[in-house]
């Protein structure tokens, strides 16, 4: 059984919820984003001026994150700004050669698997792979990119000998999640955690009685809030505009988490085997 836990990094962590924050601690957590390797040089009285905020919406904010306060807030910020690196550092230009892009782009993926791997939650992670060895059915819903992943996901547990089906037509998304009941898991992925068909699919599984569980890359996304398992990853897409690249290379390595977690299982193994051997002749 897995236990360890450890929490969503801060610069992670207010990029995630701004988008939720009341009008002044949206526009601090804005300012922290743009200038985060120098704020812990700066006095709460400095910020407060800078960011146009009052220490009080400061002292609140860096609560509303876990900390004590501005003076815990300056020195857990201190040590994760010496190794975060900028969502600058992997922007492409006009002037970037081939190699250059290539530099950026893996740069890029390896730091958004790095930081998931130190943001994970792995006790969400060990509930999702319980729900998974005793639920009677598992559907996952998922539109757009994010198809890929889900797709992805039903034939990695199939192959384990899981009856588990990806929907990615709204309509039969929401259809299906309503078949479900208590012994059932639904599975949501959704890299901005907004997307409405999933989110909808979701709360009619759970208000039938299934077990819900989301992939997304968003700590304060809409789809956590009919969710009863988070799985959160962190990715550097931002850097790359609309190509969610490195966010799909962290969903799809929680699905092999998952898929290696549950591979352990004898009986797992025994329909492994089945699946490899009955694809052996389809190999030149």
């Amino acid at each position: 059984m897995i236990t360890v836990n450890t929490p969503l990094y801060l610069l992670n962590r207010i990029k995630a919820i701004r988008p939720s924050l009341p009008r002044a601690q949206a526009k601090l957590a804005e300012f922290i984003i743009e200038n985060f390797s120098e704020i812990s040089d700066l006095s709460v009285t400095e910020l407060a001026s800078l960011a146009g905020v009052s220490e009080g919406t400061i002292v609140k904010f860096c609560q509303s994150l876990g900390c004590q306060g501005y003076s815990d807030f300056r020195l857990r910020a201190a040590e994760e700004a010496a190794i975060t690196v900028p969502d600058l550092f992997y922007q492409v230009t006009e002037e970037d050669s081939l190699e250059g892009i290539a530099a950026k782009v893996f740069r890029s993926n390896i730091t958004s698997l790095e930081e998931t791997l130190r943001s994970l939650d792995f006790n969400e992670l060990s509930r999702c792979v319980e729900a998974i060895k005793t639920a009677r059915r598992i559907e996952f819903y998922a539109v757009g990119s994010s198809a890929f992943v889900a797709g992805e996901a039903a034939l990695k547990l199939s192959k384990l000998g899981y009856t588990c089906i990806f929907r990615n037509d709204p309509h039969n998304q929401a259809m299906f999640a309503a078949h479900l009941g208590t012994n059932d898991l639904a599975v949501g992925v959704s890299r901005s955690g907004r997307t409405l068909d999933t989110i909808n699919s979701l709360r009619i599984a759970r208000e039938a009685g299934a077990v819900t569980a989301c992939l997304t890359n968003y700590s304060a996304a809409p789809i956590l809030a009919v969710s009863d398992i988070k799985l959160i990853t962190s990715s550097y897409d931002k850097s790359f505009h609309a190509e969610p690249m490195a966010s799909m290379l962290s969903h799809f390595s929680i699905i092999q988490c998952l898929f290696l977690a549950l591979a352990m299982e004898d009986k797992a193994l025994e329909y492994l085997k089945k699946t490899q051997l009955a694809t052996e002749d389809k190999h030149c």
